[in-house]
């Protein structure tokens, strides 16, 4: 029966909605990753500030380290071996008696040249912390620079050209992309079923294999989900998903009649009748057998192959 204008549209705009909704995901999942790098070297970056600022402050001690340094020379007097704290009058401080922690394992002589070897690393290392502090400070700034851009990039053509840029200013690999989706790519193969999404936007899913058809009928189906299998053919499991008392319209089940001769040897001869029944009344038949079944309660469906409406289900497999 042809459809109407108004059911026409209405489908047209369930099948746009399906595919901007795919897209907006995708889209999602792509700033969720770049969003994540950006916050994990945002996090380094700022931990290395700190580390910096802290040898900074210790680096800064260099005069301290060299007066000690004269401090012990000026009261080798008072040097016995094996101290290990010498009593000592500084002069920077009115005279007043401090006492300087030794390595009871020195010499005098070892104790201040040991003490001046580390004033002068210290004080030779001045120049080189400030600059790397002003180098990852500037780092931190442009990451969250970055950041809001990345939270307020609302166009996938925008997404590329900043990508680039933070390939470029701020060394994002250019796996980090690649290396996701091959990982969702992975796990995408591992399912034992094809996932398309009807006119309904409700999911449809079609087992791989027979193996896969053992696994989705048996392991990943509900018993309430929707059940179609071309009678007397070999081909896919094919499973409608369905949330509990929830009723199946009649645009899903088209679709679903559609893939179950697609994937089956009925799709050579074009038509054939559809096993339609639910999960629960499934069962296997026997071992050994994977994606062989018995049925105890169903109906028959007829249906024929439609190349348009196949083609238009195709556009929307996830």
């Amino acid at each position: 029966m042809a459809l109407t204008y108004i059911q026409l549209e209405q489908k047209l705009k369930a099948i746009s909605s399906c595919e901007e909704t795919d897209a907006l995901k995708k889209f999602t999942r792509k700033i969720a990753i770049v969003q994540k790098w950006i916050k994990k070297n945002l996090s380094t970056t700022n931990r290395k500030i700190e580390e910096l600022n802290r040898s900074l402050e210790t680096s800064q001690l260099w005069q301290h380290v060299e007066h000690e340094a004269l401090l012990i020379q000026a009261h080798l007097y008072r040097w016995k071996k094996g101290l290990k704290t010498l009593i000592v009058d500084d002069w920077e401080n009115d005279g007043k008696e401090i006492s300087i922690s030794l390595n009871p394992l020195l010499t005098a002589s070892e104790e201040i040249q040991q003490r001046i070897r580390h004033s002068k690393k210290l004080h030779a290392s001045l120049p080189h912390l400030a600059r790397e502090i002003k180098k990852t400070e500037r780092r931190r700034d442009a990451l969250e620079n970055q950041l809001k851009k990345l939270e307020n990039l609302d166009e996938e053509e925008k997404l590329e050209p900043f990508l680039q840029g933070l390939r470029l200013n701020l060394g994002l690999p250019e796996t980090v992309q690649s290396r996701k989706t091959e990982i969702a790519k992975k796990e995408k193969a591992k399912r034992p079923y094809h996932e398309f999404i009807s006119a309904a936007l409700i999911p449809i899913w079609v087992g791989k294999k027979a193996a896969d058809n053992d696994k989705l009928t048996f392991s990943h189906a509900n018993g309430d989900d929707y059940w179609l299998h071309a009678s007397g053919f070999p081909g896919s499991h094919v499973v409608i998903r369905c949330k509990k008392a929830q009723s199946l319209d009649q645009e899903t089940l088209q679709d679903a009649l559609q893939l179950a001769i697609a994937y089956s040897k009925a799709k050579n001869s074009g038509q054939c009748e559809v096993v339609f029944t639910q999960c629960k009344y499934i069962s296997r038949f026997g071992k050994g057998s994977p994606g062989k079944v018995q049925v105890s309660k169903h109906q028959l469906l007829s249906a024929c192959l439609s190349s348009e409406r196949l083609k238009n289900i195709k556009l929307r497999k996830l």
